[in-house]
């Protein structure tokens, strides 16, 4: 692939013009002063020293120039590496270096633009877990609440109460129903006799019992 970078505005090109101007323009002018020329020696090799400081000199200063340039392009690219992504780079250089700068604000936008997405995404990744935790709190309240509930109301009316409106229940409604009084005969007599450990155990029998048959018939219990 044939280079672009030849021309003056190019590192290589400075470095052809400063070859030129320390190595070729002082002995070819040196060559033709002393074939052609009508000084003496002394005069010409003085001339020649003098041509080659000045070449010298201006080599240097330009391809000086140039060094502070890439050192300048070197310590922006290293507050990049040290996570400084807010700025780019703003270099008028030689050709190679405005290349490679830009070659690095291209990447730069790419990692401000995935930078971005991210921080995006990080947003809506906690606003879904806020949601989320809402969700399985109103979940769990529920739960809780059809727990208590099961405990004296049937499964299909504490679904009814949980999946309702709030404010709105149910509608007015005339219903025949069936109202079960149910007690045990003796009970005052029978608990002074016996230790509490024995009244629990009975009444736990005796609501497991009542309490089956009262749901079966999506009844509510009262006590």
């Amino acid at each position: 692939m044939q280079s672009k970078y030849k021309d003056s505005r190019s590192f290589n090109g400075k470095t052809l013009v400063v070859l030129a101007l320390s190595g070729i323009i002082p002995y070819l002018l040196m060559i033709y002063l002393v074939i052609y020329g009508k000084i003496d020696l002394n005069d010409t090799i003085m001339f020649f020293f003098a041509l080659a400081i000045f070449c010298g000199l201006t080599g240097f200063v330009i391809i000086r120039r140039s060094a502070d340039q890439l050192g300048y392009l070197s310590k922006k690219t290293g507050s990049i590496k040290a996570g400084k992504k807010d700025a780019l780079i703003q270099i008028n250089a030689d050709q190679e270096l405005n290349d490679i700068a830009d070659h690095f604000n291209a990447i730069l936008k790419e990692l401000q633009n995935t930078d971005r997405k991210m921080k995006n995404q990080s947003l809506q990744l906690i606003l879904y877990t806020e949601e989320l935790s809402s969700s399985y709190k109103k979940l769990k309240e529920e739960k809780d609440l059809k727990k208590q509930l099961s405990k004296y109301v049937g499964k299909h009316l504490v679904d009814k109460l949980i999946s309702s409106k709030r404010g709105i229940l149910f509608k007015d409604e005339r219903k025949e129903v069936t109202i079960l009084f149910a007690d045990i005969r003796s009970f005052t007599s029978i608990t002074e006799k016996l230790p509490a450990e024995d009244v629990v155990e009975m009444l736990n029998l005796f609501f497991n019992a009542m309490v089956d048959i009262i749901f079966k018939n999506n009844g509510i219990l009262d006590k």
